[in-house]
């Protein structure tokens, strides 16, 4: 069968229809097939942040909170020490110069008669430093003389405090209450911050001589002018250690 002449001439319409349908159909199918795809993925719902866990910070516990305050008044100091310990005071103890002990379990501090603490060999001297107890300098040594221990030395005023560590396992409480160590007695006789502090004073208008400090020289009226100097050993007051001493 012969088909009519202008069905298979080519004509300037057909080429034109025929560019257009190879440039649209592709196009078109490209988005039927996304909308297609858009109905069948599945919705997910966003997510809520504001439900999360929120983690809380674990509380700060204060060990020393039951600590316990010990204060004497005679001997003019203070420390904390852990409140479940139990405290022994001995006065007047029979060892040499020593005044006053106090006992913690492995702890222990002595207070002495000025610069009469027994000195260590130094041959059982491991380590030796200064140290700085409630703004006063004394002296942490760790040694093994009869023992290995640690001791801190403080001269003060008219006395010399020793604070005593015997076991290890309680150096943290030993360190918390030489942290805490406070001298009460700073306006006492004998205290001092500068040789300016010191003055000398007549204990029986001649060479009988004492060391005060002046503002205390002044307020109990001590005589600080009748001192034979012209036929007694000459001699200054200084401030040692924060004590007002003779020399």
């Amino acid at each position: 069968m012969t088909l009519p002449k202008s069905l298979t001439t080519v004509t300037t319409f057909s080429k034109i229809l025929a560019l257009v349908l190879f440039i649209t159909l592709p196009i078109f199918g490209f988005w039927l097939g996304m909308e297609y795809q858009k109905i069948t993925e599945p919705v997910t719902s966003p997510i809520d942040i504001s439900s999360e866990p929120v983690s809380t910070p674990t509380p700060t516990v204060d060990e020393t909170a039951n600590w316990k305050t010990y204060r004497n008044e005679e001997y003019g100091f203070e420390f904390e020490y852990p409140g479940d310990w139990t405290l022994q005071e001995i006065s007047n103890p029979d060892l040499p110069y020593i005044v006053h002990k106090i006992i913690l379990q492995g702890i222990s501090v002595e207070i002495y008669k000025q610069f009469s603490v027994k000195k260590v060999p130094e041959d059982k001297i491991i380590t030796s430093e200064q140290i700085m107890i409630n703004g006063i300098e004394g002296t942490y040594n760790r040694h093994n003389a009869d023992g290995p221990y640690q001791e801190v030395i403080v001269p003060y005023q008219s006395k010399t405090y020793r604070l005593i560590l015997d076991t290890e396992s309680d150096e943290q409480v030993f360190d918390h209450i030489l942290s805490t160590f406070r001298f009460t007695n700073e306006n006492s006789e004998l205290s001092c911050n500068t040789d300016n502090d010191c003055v000398m004073y007549s204990t029986d208008n001649c060479c009988g001589r004492g060391v005060a400090n002046r503002d205390y020289a002044e307020e109990h009226g001590l005589n600080m002018h009748q001192i034979c100097t012209a036929v007694c050993q000459e001699q200054t007051a200084f401030c040692i250690n924060s004590v007002c001493t003779l020399r």
